[in-house]
């Protein structure tokens, strides 16, 4: 009840609140979800709009987080002993021996570079986006990719156009972190980054999104909407236009079917035709021989006839 009341009081003087609790799903499962509560006049009368988001995921990253900066913290721990037990038996020796202080620099030096050779290195980066990177929904991109490589820190917009980028981890995993961000995918176009780092201070717990007023947010939930539908109904009206180009060559293809159709039908006819001559040419040339044979055997018979070889 008190956590409600707090909730109540951030919500009415500050027209927004942002807060977590556990829902339970009609099976009976538990699950963490954040709700986002903002405060506003409709139709002259205050009204309340509240989001709920499914934050399963982002606890169990949350953890796992956890559980590697104790790792690191304990890891820094047992370094900076294993370095002052090193730098305490090396002041030792060389007060024993009577070296120089010189000499004794350049041996610290030396260890301390020793003993941290394979040491994770830890950076701080921040980031400044240009381009189309507001009201786009790049910060819940950056929010993905950040808690994906298990990064801390927060993502925010500054006025007028930007957006500020402030993370913290592994130097490797930062270097991949600032070539992830340089989205160049509708309606996202990051079109330049200044990059700038800092000293690893371990100040986050998580990578979060800093968020302004409610109206400012809502609106930029609305635009980054509004610009995926008119994007997918552009696509749908090209889509549409490749429809029509793909019936128009369907069509054409069937004009161009019933062109060659009617062309093959012509040569059949010529070559039906081409058949009748042909068969009127050879009985016409039938009936030729016939009377040719015809003659050559009455004139055998003639000659036959004066040689007196008559039957």
């Amino acid at each position: 009840m008190e956590e409600a009341a707090k909730i109540r009081e951030k919500l009415f003087t500050r027209g927004h609140s942002i807060f977590e609790i556990t829902a339970v799903t009609k099976d009976n499962k538990k699950f963490p979800c954040e709700i986002s509560t903002y405060l506003f006049e409709f139709k002259g009368q205050p009204s309340v709009l509240s989001l709920v988001r499914d934050i399963t995921e982002r606890k169990r990253m949350e953890e796992e987080l956890d559980a590697d900066r104790e790792h690191i913290k304990l890891t820094n721990k047992i370094l900076r002993h294993d370095i002052i037990n090193d730098l305490n038996v090396i002041h030792s020796a060389m007060r024993l021996y009577g070296r120089s202080k010189k000499d004794l620099s350049m041996r610290y030096n030396f260890i301390i570079k020793r003993t941290l050779e394979g040491y994770t290195k830890m950076e701080r980066v921040v980031i400044i986006a240009k381009g189309d990177v507001q009201r786009v929904g790049l910060r819940d991109e950056v929010e993905r990719i950040a808690r994906k490589l298990r990064l801390s820190g927060f993502v925010e917009n500054i006025k007028p156009y930007d957006v500020r980028i402030v993370a913290e981890g592994d130097a490797d995993v930062i270097s991949r972190f600032i070539e992830l961000i340089k989205i160049k995918k509708y309606p996202i176009d990051v079109e330049d980054i200044e990059v700038g780092f800092e000293g690893y201070k371990d100040e986050f717990e998580y990578f979060e999104i800093r968020r302004g007023e409610w109206h400012e947010e809502l609106g930029e939930r609305l635009d980054a909407a509004g610009k995926l539908l008119y994007r997918s109904v552009e696509l749908s009206e090209k889509s549409v236009q490749l429809g029509e180009k793909s019936v128009q060559l369907t069509e054409e293809s069937v004009r161009i079917g019933h062109t060659m159709l009617e062309k093959q039908d012509a040569m059949l006819e010529k070559q039906d035709g081409t058949m009748d001559e042909i068969r009127g040419l050879r009985y016409d040339m039938k009936a030729y021989m016939e009377q040719r044979f015809d003659r050559i055997e009455q004139e055998i018979v003639a000659i036959k006839e004066k040689i007196g070889l008559s039957l």
